[in-house]
């Protein structure tokens, strides 16, 4: 068995082209987009942030005090302290709902491309179960994972702290930041191919097995530990892909003065302009997926013969 990772991206590229110029449709184009939408609710695209911080007067003791002394503060602010609570009640909520429309957003978006149709009722009615058990996966993990970086946050500040407060050569003194610096980018890396192999395996297996999201694990887990290396490479891939991506809408994005980047950060008008690229991309982890056998077929034969087809 063969895997390759360009023979589906261009058998993806083949089948949106077909779906969104073969005939250019006006209507089909905003369905899909809107399905788009409603599954990349939670991706974070757009996100983007320019921070600047200057660290060189950066005093150790400062930064690990800076938790303690913000939490006395709230404490003296009592009414700050309810106003904050109440921003992150509703924060929650919003997120949480988020969450859920995305969840069942996946399986709309995979199933119009699937069956090459453009519809929102019918999937999101009949993948309703489906989408409540990724929604409820996508929560505890989700959780867990806030958890697990909060932890990491503190260990680091404290770290900090026990380092502002001894005397070390400042060469040992390094070793254990970097240290704990390189478990942080690992942990890093781990919940990237978790979110990539979620949205790209996971949500494709319970759409065509029509299983729950512990059940789809599990079936994909035995599928990794026969071929890991095959997937820990798509993640590679995938993310060289979204780095040329990302190139690319900055490019336009400054080529049209600025103008692109403003359409982009409209929610829905955004998912719009970059309907080729999502229809793509969601359509090549299909592609890649149906290589390791008919049990992983997500197109009809006919289909995938004309995908075939340069």
């Amino acid at each position: 068995m063969t895997i390759e990772y360009g023979a589906p991206l261009s058998r993806a590229l083949r089948r949106m082209k077909a779906a969104l110029f073969n005939p250019f449709d006006p209507g089909k184009w905003f369905t899909l987009g809107f399905a788009a939408f409603l599954s990349g609710l939670t991706d974070g695209r757009g996100m983007n942030g320019n921070y600047k911080t200057d660290f060189r007067h950066a005093d150790l003791r400062d930064i690990a005090r800076a938790p303690g002394l913000a939490w006395t503060w709230l404490l003296d602010h009592s009414e700050w302290f309810a106003l904050i609570v109440v921003g992150v009640v509703i924060v929650f909520v919003f997120v949480t709902l988020l969450v859920w429309l995305s969840s069942r957003g996946k399986f709309i978006f995979i199933a119009n491309i699937s069956e090459e149709k453009a519809e929102i009722v019918r999937p999101w009615n009949e993948y309703r179960r489906e989408g409540n058990s990724l929604f409820l996966w996508r929560f505890f993990y989700g959780f867990i994972a806030f958890i697990v970086m909060a932890g990491a946050i503190v260990f680091s500040l404290a770290l900090l702290y026990n380092f502002s407060h001894m005397r070390f050569q400042e060469p040992l003194g390094v070793f254990p930041l970097l240290g704990f610096g390189f478990g942080f980018f690992i942990l890093i890396v781990i919940f990237s191919y978790i979110d990539c192999f979620l949205n790209s395996f996971i949500a494709p297996l319970m759409f065509s097995r029509r299983m729950g999201a512990i059940q789809a694990w599990s079936s994909f887990l035995s599928l990794f530990g026969r071929h890991p290396g095959h997937f820990l490479l798509y993640g590679l891939f995938r993310f060289v892909l979204n780095v040329l991506i990302l190139i690319m809408i900055v490019s336009v994005g400054l080529f049209t003065c600025c103008i692109g980047f403003l359409l982009l950060l409209i929610p829905y008008i955004g998912s719009i302009i970059l309907l080729p690229v999502s229809y793509t991309m969601r359509a090549f982890s299909l592609e890649y997926l149906e290589q390791f056998g008919p049990d992983y077929r997500f197109f009809a034969p006919a289909e995938r013969s004309a995908a075939t087809v340069s």
